[in-house]
């Protein structure tokens, strides 16, 4: 198989190093970096990233916590194995603590103590004509296509969107393959670019047809949800230890999403009815979170109509059809009555 050409890594996927439970989530980074000078980049991806890269770091830390006091029979208290637990524990304490210290720094300093913000920027700042920047007089150009990409529909778009950051990164996608006359890979776990089954992606129809008549119908464009799984086309050699954390991470996610469904009927009836299981993913009342899972692409659990509805929980919804009942009778308590009592027929 010939080597693909070009490489677009979608915000997700640049989010996602900040969630892995190892360094060998950098290496990926270093791989991906190693694969400059065919990368795409463009402004929509770089706002995107920063938008929610802090909101990524948190989400990230949150299972950082240090470990319990472990209780001990009293007539063991001054065992030498006791006493070396509890000072395991407490240096557990303090490494936690320098950790978080640690990501206070990279949240109040990204450029200084953020290595994935550093590469990012690296990357994003690129001068080369795989980067289209906000000076950069196609913009315009490209704007306009995405645009009227998204007024028809066409993909890559989400249900319900009111962004065409995803048709602007296309249209740029397809330009420099063009100019190229190259290949294409893409990074993302973004429904609207394809599906994903049994770890194997296929590239949107539409999209593939596309390609061929815009670009060649001699240029491979391939679909990829694993960023381990797009180096390898490129022949860079991922190990074991970088694939395994990789996959853990994306079963964490799945694992999540399915707990939630088992415990919430309504919201998997709601999600069935989305035709996005098991892909969703719940929402609640915090913005960070709903703006997290929205870099991410993962289909959100409300409507998005002037302001999104959460999907009510069994005792909301008993309450909302109680009130309503309520106050259909007091309506209909106030209406006009006749000398029997009876409602006047202007009033029914």
């Amino acid at each position: 198989m010939a080597i693909p050409d070009l490489l677009f890594v979608d915000a997700n996927i640049w989010l996602d190093f900040y969630r892995g439970s190892n360094d060998a989530a950098l290496r990926l980074l270093k791989h991906t970096e190693a694969l400059a000078a065919k990368l795409i980049v463009t402004y929509q991806l770089e706002n995107e990233y920063k938008r929610n890269r802090q909101v990524a770091i948190v989400e990230g830390m949150r299972e950082l916590k240090a470990p319990q006091q472990i209780a001990r029979p009293g007539i063991f208290s001054d065992a030498a194995t006791a006493r070396m637990m509890m000072k395991h524990v407490k240096e557990a304490e303090t490494r936690v603590k320098k950790l978080r210290d640690r990501m206070v720094k990279a949240l109040r300093d990204p450029s200084t103590h953020d290595p994935v913000y550093q590469a990012c920027q690296r990357l994003f700042q690129k001068t080369d004509d795989l980067t289209i920047t906000r000076d950069n007089p196609l913009r315009r150009i490209i704007r306009r296509r995405a645009f009227r990409r998204f007024l028809h529909g066409c993909p890559p778009r989400k249900r319900n969107d009111t962004s065409i950051g995803d048709a602007f990164n296309w249209e740029w996608m397809v330009h420099c393959a063009r100019e190229r006359t190259a290949g294409l890979v893409i990074v993302t776990r973004d429904s609207d670019y394809g599906v994903t089954l049994d770890k194997e992606s296929y590239i949107n129809d539409a999209l593939r047809q596309e390609f061929s008549e815009r670009v060649s119908r001699k240029r491979s464009l391939r679909l990829c949800s694993r960023l381990s799984d797009a180096l390898k086309l490129f022949n860079v050699k991922v190990t074991a230890q970088e694939e395994a954390t990789e996959s853990e991470l994306l079963s964490n996610r799945t694992l999540n999403v399915a707990n939630l469904l088992d415990r919430n009927p309504l919201a998997k009836s709601f999600y069935q009815n989305l035709g996005e299981l098991p892909y969703g993913v719940p929402v609640d009342s915090s913005p960070a979170n709903v703006a997290y899972y929205r870099a991410m692409g993962v289909p959100l659990g409300y409507i998005e109509v002037d302001n999104p509805v959460i999907p009510p929980s069994e005792s909301e919804r008993n309450e909302g059809d109680a009130a309503k009942s309520g106050a259909d009778g007091k309506a209909r308590a106030k209406r006009p009555k006749d000398r029997d009592g009876k409602p006047t027929e202007e009033s029914r």
